[in-house]
């Protein structure tokens, strides 16, 4: 077994720590982090449930070419599920330099949820994906893999929907999924049936534990309710992929960009969460394709 390597300086809102799982497979170099600096700390090959969760605690990013990442292999890992909030509170100092952990002894009750709770347990959580495509049967591996209830939604007043190559997958009722979900993500598409798809009436229905995870377009849920759910404390969180208007910087482009929401659980990126090396490469052969369809003269494989 490979001995546990310490990285040089901790994962920092200025540093991130690389893990590289198997360098077997993948040897990883000329990364560019900038303006964070970092530092790559790369093993042979580590497989094993126990050697992965030891040496994946210091990580900010996990490469695992074949290694299995599960509930067992994650183990805490603190810098790879790191809340927002909790990590500003502890860099913010006052003139004393002191933060509030220091003044208030304890940051727990951050962690709370919306009814008072403490976050739920792994294996106590229940994910609701709707927009069940390429990413919603993703994320349903992942959360399965890490001991994760997983309710699959029908479309919402249709009932189920499949293609005729999609495997049988079991569906849960929409409205079921709404009320059972702890953490709800949707990667639906966009269109007339799906715009403000999550309004009023299913944030009104959501577990107080409930967080809403939007990779799919901004107007497939109502931004503004989602807010007054947040500080009304019926629902424990948000994160954002998408916005109304993007690029996205103020209050004109997406409500939830208003001062008055800087403290609230909201998470965002900016519209990057396609883009990998697969994405790329697939969205090049898409184009390809349809010069050549172009040029051939079958317009009838253009997609609308």
């Amino acid at each position: 077994m490979e001995l546990l390597k310490e990285p040089r300086e901790l994962p920092s809102p200025t540093h991130e720590v690389i893990v590289v799982l198997e360098e077997v497979h993948l040897a990883v170099d000329h990364i560019d982090t900038t303006p964070r600096s970092h530092e790559i700390i790369s093993y042979h090959r580590i497989a094993k449930a126990d050697e992965i969760r030891c040496r994946i605690q210091c990580a900010s990013i996990v490469i695992a070419t074949q290694a299995v990442i599960t509930a067992e292999s994650l183990g805490e890992a603190p810098y790879l599920r790191k809340t927002v909030i909790l990590h500003n509170e502890i860099r913010t100092v006052d003139e004393s330099g002191d933060n509030s952990w220091k003044r208030q002894h304890s940051l727990a009750l951050k962690m709370q949820t919306a009814n008072g709770h403490p976050p739920c347990s792994i294996e106590d959580e229940i994910v609701g994906i709707i927009g069940y495509g390429h990413i919603g049967k993703r994320l349903e591996i992942f959360c399965k893999a890490l001991g994760m209830e997983v309710l699959v939604s029908e479309r919402k007043g249709t009932g189920p929907a499949r293609s005729v190559n999609e495997r049988i997958t079991k569906r849960t009722p929409f409205n079921e999924v709404i009320k059972k979900a702890t953490v709800l993500f949707i990667s639906c598409i966009s269109n007339k049936s799906t715009r403000n798809m999550i309004d009023k009436a299913e944030l009104s229905a959501m577990r107080p534990e409930a967080i809403i995870v939007n990779v799919s377009r901004g107007n497939v849920i109502n931004t503004e309710e989602v807010i007054k759910a947040l500080r009304d404390q019926r629902i424990s969180g948000a994160a954002a992929d998408v916005f109304d208007q993007e690029p996205a910087s103020t209050e004109e482009d997406s409500a939830f960009l208003a001062e008055s929401t800087k403290d609230l659980n909201l998470t965002f990126s900016p519209h990057v969460g396609y883009f990998s090396t697969k994405t790329v490469v697939t969205m090049k052969q898409m184009v390809r394709e349809q010069i050549r369809n172009f040029v051939n003269g079958d317009f009838r494989k253009f997609g609308a």
